[in-house]
């Protein structure tokens, strides 16, 4: 009975263990996300800025 408990027992603090670990991985999973939708509104932002983007008259040069 003793073996039986103790197998029980080491189950139990692993499940926790594994308890604690998803919901750490949880937490670093939305957190990456959120980072993935900010770089990519950046990102868009950017893109429209250089397809909006004309050169000024000053920048460009007659060789």
């Amino acid at each position: 009975m003793s073996d039986t408990q103790s197998k029980i027992d080491s189950l139990q603090e692993l499940n926790s263990q594994l308890i604690a670990t998803i919901a750490e991985l949880r937490k670093e999973h939305a957190d990456v996300k959120a980072e993935n939708t900010k770089l990519k509104q950046d990102k868009e932002e950017i893109e429209a800025r250089i397809v909006d983007w004309k050169p000024s008259p000053r920048l460009i040069t007659i060789s």
